[in-house]
């Protein structure tokens, strides 16, 4: 019992500042049994502190290269794109259905009808430590001596998407996609929420329950506006992995 106190002591003197989010099949008073035995006894130390580092994201868009090992077929484009500011339920969601589409235009032009590329995804998220912004990556893998092509197509969908928005279709496909993926509730979702629940309590993140009601609030110009406010803007940063 010494010996595991001990090591008790040592792993978490230093631990502080917690955020615990707990979650699963357990009743209620156990869990404030164990926070109260194993977190409330950990000791109080100094509020922590931060430093401004003062690394701006660029004002143009910044392109760079990495250059492959000889006889690589794997090449591709990385984007990433920001949208600084509060962002709120209906953005949370919408940039989930961006996401899909964005991932759906490039599988069906630049892998399908172009045969230039081995597949692709967007992944537009919410950043909540810091500045808050809507953050998106977008990774487009394919052949490195067709970028010129993949860089094109992939500008192209970006700006359709800023100007007309998604057809009627493919925002009925992302539509579904989500609304069964909302169906699909599992404890890691309950995790992250209730976490950013209590790191961030002033941004009212969206709760599972409350997805489906703005899910059906959001329509094709909800999309079209994000994606003209993520990708009108000319500042991005852009990597590709190109031949020797």
């Amino acid at each position: 019992a010494d010996i595991l106190l001990s090591i008790f002591r040592d792993r978490f003197a230093t631990v502080d500042d917690l955020n615990v989010a707990i979650v699963g099949d357990i009743e209620t008073e156990t869990a404030f049994d164990l926070a109260a035995r194993y977190l409330g006894t950990l000791p109080t130390g100094t509020a922590d502190s931060w430093v401004d580092l003062g690394l701006d994201l660029p004002t143009t868009r910044l392109i760079d290269e990495v250059v492959l090992t000889a006889g690589t077929a794997n090449g591709g484009v990385t984007r990433f794109d920001w949208l600084p500011g509060e962002v709120d339920g209906a953005s949370e969601v919408t940039s989930v259905l961006l996401s899909t589409i964005i991932t759906n235009r490039i599988t069906d032009t630049i892998r399908e009808d172009l045969g230039a590329s081995y597949g692709g995804f967007a992944d537009i998220s919410i950043e909540r430590a810091g500045d808050a912004a809507l953050t998106s990556f977008i990774q487009v893998d394919g052949d490195p001596a067709r970028l010129d092509e993949i860089r094109a197509a992939l500008d192209t969908i970006l700006r359709e998407l800023s100007t007309t928005g998604p057809s009627v279709d493919e925002f009925d496909r992302a539509f579904q996609v989500t609304d069964n993926d909302y169906n699909f509730v599992t404890d890691a979702l309950f995790l992250s929420t209730n976490l950013a629940v209590t790191r961030f309590p002033d941004q009212d993140p969206l709760q599972p329950d409350e997805r489906f009601a703005v899910l059906d609030r959001i329509g094709r110009n909800d999309i079209r506006d994000m994606a003209a406010a993520l990708y009108a803007d000319p500042a991005s940063v852009e990597v590709s992995k190109v031949l020797p």
